[in-house]
């Protein structure tokens, strides 16, 4: 009987290819691929931002400058809400001379516009602004002329205070918070939504993007354990991103995301001391933190809304001191 030599070319062969499909089978049917999940890209960059002082604007009866109002007891009242328009302008509501401050995208100041506004929240889409005030919506051109009031469904608890905040999307819906839940109160920017249908119809846990797109909201899974869950308009959960904990403390918010996809949160922290920091967290569209950004945690008055980011992922921050209103920027620094 002759016996078969052995051919380690072949033999080799044979060993590798059964283990070669046996992986290729695995990767085929492993959930990542039912999911159709691409595969992460190489690892995110740490993308650095540069703070510059836009403007600042002291307190004073004069026109121009930031009203304040400074009782022997009780709450020091000053600018509580600003935004900022598509054009990069910044619009600050005057609590106290209501009026609205224009300064242009260089911080030069432009013109304090119309008279008696009222609000808490506010919101510039097209060249019209948007006040919350209570139970209603006013609604004024950029220049300060009143367009309309329209009356917001008394089904909503709506509150005056941090947190609560108003929200034009790009496809002309316009919605108002109350907690962690959120209300479209107009369809488009013309056509309301009748107030017994609001809550009913339109209730929903999350805030949406600016591109009215997705839906992002804050879950606790466990004491230690929280996620930004990430749905589309129908509820589908898009994208689960597990946040760090041990640091965080107080509420969350989502501010948005920019034209690229990343995400930015306001995040409360404590430092080693106990002491509450404010940060904001960047992620990549993949779920990866990019930057932690520490910003300064004080105001010397009660500011409702304190950060807005803009399509270009630059940062803004309205701080309230003794000697006035300042308005930093935070932008990325660029990578040669």
């Amino acid at each position: 009987m002759k016996r078969r030599r052995a051919n380690l070319t072949s033999g080799s062969n044979r060993t590798v290819t059964p283990c070669v499909f046996v992986l290729l089978l695995g990767l085929f049917f492993s959930p990542a691929a039912k999911q159709g999940v691409k595969p992460l890209p190489p690892a995110a960059e740490n993308v650095s931002y540069h703070k510059s002082l836009l403007f600042s604007v002291e307190w004073s009866a004069k026109p121009g400058k930031f009203g304040l109002l400074n009782p022997p007891e009780g709450e020091i009242i000053g600018p509580r809400t600003f935004t900022l328009d598509d054009a990069g302008n910044i619009y600050i509501l005057d609590t106290v001379k209501r009026n609205v401050k224009v300064f242009s995208p260089e911080g030069k100041f432009q013109a304090s516009v119309g008279k008696n506004l009222l609000g808490y929240a506010m919101a510039c889409s097209e060249g019209f602004l948007y006040l919350l005030d209570g139970g209603v919506l006013r609604k004024y051109t950029t220049a300060g002329s009143p367009v309309g009031a329209y009356a917001i469904s008394d089904l909503i608890n709506l509150h005056e205070g941090y947190g609560q905040w108003l929200r034009v999307t790009k496809d002309g819906a316009i919605y108002v918070k109350s907690g962690r839940k959120a209300y479209k109160i107009f369809t488009d920017r013309n056509e309301s939504i009748h107030p017994e249908h609001v809550k009913a119809d339109s209730e929903r846990v999350g805030t949406p993007n600016r591109n009215g797109t997705r839906w992002y909201r804050f879950d606790r899974k466990a004491p230690d354990r929280q996620i930004l869950t990430v749905s589309d308009n129908a509820g589908k959960v898009l994208q689960e991103i597990p946040l760090e904990t041990e640091r965080m403390f107080g509420a969350s918010y989502y501010l948005d995301e920019d034209r690229s996809g990343n995400i930015f949160l306001e995040i409360q922290t404590l430092d080693h001391e106990g002491s509450a920091q404010l940060e904001v967290w960047r992620f990549d569209p993949f779920g990866r933190r990019t930057s932690v950004i520490g910003l300064p945690n004080r105001c010397y008055t009660s500011v409702f809304k304190k950060l807005f980011v803009d399509e270009d992922g630059s940062l803004y921050q309205m701080r309230t001191e003794p000697e006035g209103v300042f308005m930093d920027k935070w932008a990325r620094v660029a990578r040669w």
